[in-house]
């Protein structure tokens, strides 16, 4: 364990703390590297870390709870909660804001294509008319699973909507406060105070800077937590005390299942899967220089949490290994895998494409979309097309054929021949429309 930390454990380095679980006893918890490296706060299991995405099973939680004390449906249309979402022709029910299935586009993709920013302040309100503003969804509710914060942020704002209590209010009363998690809540509010907090950091040409946010929606994210509490929270997945407790447990471990049939590997914010010949049950997050992950072996009692406080980190890696190192006599390796991102980068790499100057300048010009009331300014540079919106830094766009371009792999236009318009895909939002506002 100790070698597989030395990397950060070490004077001015940003780590995390990490907990090793089994049969709810802790075989090793601890701290490496630092948590402020202003003051030289060292890791620790009590450190408080963001964790990200890791949140979304709480959120999960509290939609099943909601329906066990009869304020919901989990199969209810959302509509009923959320009149100013528009119709588009098909329900869209709770269950599928759980399971990632309700089409709808990913508000903090739209966020930054709207040319707003992480260091901007982020309003609920507004983010609630972003979603509402779209005026089609990534494909029909149901038939298809793509990863989308949009349906965790508006279960939380449907916490408050129904109970009269904010979704940090619920789970205190009805999680953190029966299980003692007293170091863990939903940070709604960016001016409060947490004692013992990490610092986020990302390293900038071999140089490590301090990355802050205003960010404090919650539901999508926004949980506060340590080791030490997740360790209890761990312990209550074997022995529920929340609600109906194993019957609630079993909701949550209900997958989801598309219009077609087919069973997903997503269950109320946690991934179910397979490591070397054993079923796992976890989640990862990632937000700034926050890198979080949990990985539970069910049939085994053991659980590997890691919080990290530095982008460049892989907690889901080094959790594997982890397990490779207590699970060394049952795992059983299988050889080398693809890693999937790996192939989805293969999938995505298209052929380069030569467009001269006199090609590139026919798409110059100013783009409107009403769906992120934002317009896009092209223009030449360095005889490359270059995207300037709001406050963002200009990007250079690269061709990859007559009328399309891509950024980074993660944004894809598609022009139309007169130039009059364009289609903006990235992987979690599709078909936004622009249409040009020059001549």
């Amino acid at each position: 364990m100790d070698k597989l930390l030395l990397e950060w454990n070490k004077s001015g380095s940003p780590g995390g703390s990490f907990a090793v679980i089994k049969d709810g006893n802790v075989l090793y918890k601890g701290g490496f590297g630092y948590g402020n490296l202003d003051y030289d706060y060292p890791n620790a299991p009590n450190t408080v870390f963001y964790l990200a995405s890791v949140s979304k099973q709480f959120t999960a939680m509290s939609m099943a709870l909601l329906e066990e004390q009869g304020k919901i449906s989990l199969d209810d249309d959302i509509r009923k909660y959320f009149p100013e979402i528009p119709d588009y022709g098909y329900k869209i029910t709770i269950r599928n804001l759980i399971h990632h299935t309700s089409g709808l586009r990913d508000y903090l993709n739209l966020w930054i294509l709207k040319g707003r920013s992480y260091a901007d302040v982020f309003d609920e309100q507004e983010i609630i008319n972003l979603i509402a503003r779209q005026k089609a969804l990534n494909f029909k509710p149901g038939d298809q699973y793509m990863y989308s914060n949009s349906g965790y942020f508006l279960m939380a704002v449907l916490v408050k909507r129904v109970s009269g209590m904010s979704l940090r209010d619920y789970t205190n009363q009805y999680f953190f406060q029966p299980l003692e998690m007293n170091n863990t809540h939903f940070h709604d509010n960016r001016n409060m105070i947490v004692k013992n907090r990490a610092e986020s950091y990302v390293k900038n040409d071999s140089v490590l800077e301090r990355v802050h946010s205003s960010f404090d929606l919650v539901g999508s994210g926004g949980l506060v937590s340590n080791i030490d509490d997740l360790i209890l929270w761990d312990k209550n997945y074997y022995s529920n005390k929340i609600g109906s407790g194993e019957k609630l447990m079993e909701t949550i471990r209900t997958k989801g299942i598309l219009n077609n049939g087919d069973t997903l590997d997503y269950a109320f914010g946690l991934v179910h899967g397979e490591y070397k010949g054993l079923k796992t049950i976890g989640h990862s997050g990632g937000y700034l220089g926050f890198r979080t992950h949990m990985l539970r072996f069910p049939e085994q009692r053991f659980s590997v949490i890691i919080l990290a406080n530095l982008f460049s980190m892989k907690p889901g890696d080094l959790a594997r290994k982890i397990s490779d190192v207590y699970l060394a006599d049952i795992l059983v390796d299988s050889g080398p895998k693809a890693n999937k991102e790996e192939l989805s980068s293969g999938e995505l790499d298209e052929t380069d494409f030569n467009m001269d100057r006199q090609q590139i300048s026919k798409f110059s010009g100013t783009f409107f979309s009403s769906e992120l009331e934002t317009s896009y300014y092209f223009y030449m540079k360095n005889d490359s097309l270059t995207c300037q919106t709001r406050y963002l830094d200009p990007v250079t766009l690269k061709p990859t054929g007559p009328f399309t371009f891509k950024k980074d792999k993660w944004i894809t236009l598609e022009f139309d021949k007169n130039y009059k318009k364009f289609t903006l895909n990235t992987d979690r939002v599709k078909n936004i429309k622009f249409k040009r506002t020059n001549n």
